[in-house]
């Protein structure tokens, strides 16, 4: 059932009342004045504005999401640098690395 059965059939309104409530939307759906056009321009203006203000927040939090990586990366490789023996690289690949009983590393 459409809003305006129910609104009938509830008495709050006449079937008149819905036929004329229709009418006026539809001119107005196709009444295209220079002041409507307007109003849907700013309209579209402010939406395009509120898409790329959340477009930059977005880019903003990537960035600082790679900064953190990248300073976690640079972290490790100083760690390894600095603590590998026998001037072998360090596996910083996330794997565990151990030695086993003569001293060689066991991946």
């Amino acid at each position: 059932m459409k809003l305006g059965e129910i609104l009938v059939a509830e008495g709050l309104v006449t079937p008149a009342d819905v036929d004329k409530a229709v009418e006026r939307q539809k001119e107005m759906n196709w009444n295209i004045t220079p002041d409507r056009v307007l109003w849907i321009k700013e309209e579209l203006k402010g939406r395009r504005a509120a898409i790329e203000a959340r477009y930059a927040q977005e880019l903003k939090a990537i960035a600082s999401d790679l900064e953190e990586i990248e300073t976690l990366e640079r972290a490790a490789n100083a760690f390894a640098s600095k603590h590998c023996h026998e001037g072998k690289p360090a596996d910083v690949s996330g794997e565990a690395v151990g030695a086993d009983v003569s001293g060689e590393a066991v991946v």
